[in-house]
Parts: C-alpha cells; sequence; structure tokens
C-alpha cells in the first residue's frame, strides 16, 4: 500500500495513493448439517476439526487493487477545496465442495421412497463462482469557516458520483459423492464444480450521482449538526442465462438527511444524539423481485443513536457508550432457489455499543 504527498506551498497538498491485496485459501464453504453438531447425534457430535470437501477441488483466490489520490487547496480563512478520486477493482474466484444436508438416497434418486436419510454420509455439491467488481469513485468538497454573531459555522458542500461494473457467474454441479462424516475418504469424487450447470450469469453496473449540504455549528459547549443529501441512480443487470440475453434498468432518487446534537463539558463529558435516514439503490443478480415479479424498491432506513463520550482532559484516552436503533425497508436478499433477489418488508436492529480507545 505505498502513497507519497507532494506539497508545493503551505496550503496545497496532492497525495497518490495506492494499493494491492491477495487472499487465497481453502473456499468458504465448510458448513456441516445441524445434527452432525449435537451429542445427540446417532454416532455422537462430529469433531470441530471434520472438513467435508475435497483438498483438491476447493480454493479460494481474491485480488484486489486500488489507485487515486486525494487533493487539498485553502483559498483562503474561509474556503477550502477538496477532491479524492478512487479506481478499484476486485476479482473472486471460488471452487468448492459444499455439504448440502445428510445424504438422503431416495432423494438423490428423485423418488420418496421409503429409505431413511443417512446418519453418517453428508450430501454434497461442487460450486464454482467468478465474479468481479470495479469501479470508480469521485468526490468534490468545498469547505467554508464562518461566524455568524455568536455562532460558527463549518458548511461543507459537495457533489460526488460512482460508477460501478459487475459480473457474476455461480455454476453448482450436484453429482458430487456424499461423505462419511466420521470417517472422511478424500479423492474418489470426480464432480467439478464448473462442469454443472450455471444458475447467475449476469452483469450489472450502477450510475449514482449525489449532491449534499452540512452545517456544523457551535455555541459555547453546543455542537449541532445539520445534513441534507439527493441522490439519482441508475441500475442496469443483463441475465446471460436467457436467450436472448435479457436487460433490466431500474431508475431511482431520494431526498435523504441527517441531524445531530452534543454538548462538551470541560470535564471531558459529551453527551449526543443524532437521527439519520439512509437510501440505498435496488441491485443484485435481478432487478426484478422474485417473490412479487415486480421492480425492486431501493433500500430505505432511518437510524437513532445516543450515548456519551469521554476524554479525560490531558490524555489521548477515549471512551464512548451509545444505544441505536435502525430500522430498514426493502431490504434485499438472495433466493438460492431462483438464484435471484427478493426483499424483505422490514428488519430492525437495536443495540448497544461500548468502546474505549
Amino acid at each position: 500500500a505505498p502513497s507519497f504527498t507532494i506539497r508545493p506551498d503551505k496550503d496545497t497538498s496532492l497525495t497518490i495513493l495506492g494499493s494491492a491485496q491477495r487472499d487465497s485459501g481453502f473456499g468458504p464453504f465448510q458448513f456441516v448439517p445441524l445434527s452432525l453438531t449435537k451429542s445427540s447425534a446417532p454416532f455422537g457430535r462430529i469433531s470441530r476439526n471434520t472438513y467435508l470437501g475435497e483438498p483438491d477441488v476447493d480454493d479460494y483466490r481474491q485480488d484486489q487493487w486500488a489507485a487515486g489520490y486525494e487533493f487539498a487547496h485553502r483559498f483562503n480563512n474561509v474556503f477550502q477545496f477538496r477532491q479524492n478520486l478512487r479506481y478499484s477493482r476486485s476479482d473472486q474466484y471460488i471452487s468448492a465442495m459444499r455439504a448440502a444436508g445428510m445424504y438422503d438416497p431416495d432423494a438423490k434418486n428423485g423418488t420418496n421412497g421409503p429409505l431413511p436419510p443417512s446418519d453418517e454420509l453428508v450430501a454434497r455439491s461442487a460450486n464454482g463462482v467468478v465474479a468481479n467488481v470495479e469501479g470508480l469513485t469521485l468526490d468534490n468538497q468545498l469547505q467554508a469557516d464562518f461566524g455568524t454573531g455568536p455562532l460558527t459555522h463549518r458548511v461543507l458542500a459537495g457533489v460526488d458520483y460512482q460508477h460501478i461494473n459487475s459480473s457474476s457467474n455461480f455454476f453448482v454441479n450436484m453429482g458430487a459423492s456424499p461423505i462419511n462424516a466420521y470417517q472422511p475418504v478424500y479423492g474418489t469424487n470426480t464432480a467439478l464444480p464448473f462442469d454443472g450447470t450455471p444458475f447467475v450469469l449476469s452483469d450489472g453496473t450502477l450510475d449514482q450521482t449525489g449532491i449534499y449540504l452540512q452545517d456544523q455549528i457551535k455555541l459555547g459547549g453546543w455542537i449541532a449538526t445539520l445534513g441534507g443529501r439527493h441522490d439519482w441512480a441508475d441500475t442496469t443487470v443483463d441475465n446471460r442465462l436467457t436467450v436472448p440475453t435479457s436487460h433490466q434498468e431500474i431508475d431511482d432518487q431520494k431526498w435523504t438527511g441527517s441531524a445531530g446534537l452534543s454538548y462538551l463539558f470541560d470535564s471531558g463529558f459529551a453527551p449526543y444524539f443524532n437521527y439519520s435516514t439512509s437510501f440505498l439503490p435496488a441491485s443484485g443478480t435481478s432487478l426484478i423481485n422474485a417473490s412479487t415479479g415486480e421492480p425492486l424498491n431501493p433500500t430505505t432506513g432511518e437510524g437513532y443513536e445516543a450515548g456519551v463520550k469521554y476524554q479525560p482532559p490531558g490524555t489521548k484516552t477515549l471512551l464512548t457508550a451509545s444505544a441505536f436503533q435502525i430500522t430498514q425497508q426493502n431490504v434485499n436478499s438472495f433466493d438460492v432457489a431462483t438464484g435471484k433477489t427478493v426483499q424483505t418488508g422490514e428488519v430492525r436492529v437495536r443495540g448497544v455499543e461500548l468502546e474505549g480507545k
């Protein structure tokens, strides 16, 4: 992750950033049937080290890299400008033998006969994934610091843009041989992931532009932050499983906002409260809701957070305690049966967070 900074004068700086990372190892699909993890299993609980995949098949690789810059220039005591740009790409390859429940000989033969599922054999499928994502993001910010009577302001206005291309290729081969969970034998399987049936072959793009305005206002120990944002998003998906290739497109736009208030005591305590709304354009292998046949709606939400921060005077220690609630509508999830996207009506998350650093 190399970087370097150029400062032609005290008011201007340009930082060039780059990063590259490779992850590799066995695939992430090492699941085990729940029944085998219980002491009540007919042959006892399996070992934590039980490996139900295939050493010659399982493989995972991900390469990701990014390059960009951060530019900043101060015009005077009031105005300064910042521009950040980044191009990134991630390529992923997965070849994995995946556990698919206890082996049922009748289901394997496509019948509903009298044979019960095995207590020892685990059914498996061979899965393959080749996917990549590349994106370009650009953010332009103009900051103004000034006062109006007893109030001091830090106003931030900006325009940002992102363009994302993605490609997803998922394969599954149900012809994989079962494996004995208590006495696994490897190397006898002949099913290969990419000899299987593709259930996702899609390309997608997202173009999103946003404008935003934020004002941080200070009066004595009080700090108030008010912000608003508007987004325009164009999303497309080309499904290559269909002949001819189907093309789907959705245009979304939404206003969102945020507001926060805190008070900084001389003792180092700062209680605070904030509220915000969110917007995430539709995405996935399809822009059609598999459960309704209608276009996917953008995921929207609102969040509340209240807490207290404490920094003992004269130290660099920061302690934070907070409680939060986030509610989202139209949350996307992947339906394995259809290889398409479905949406949940509403999801709510409540929690408490403690942090010290």
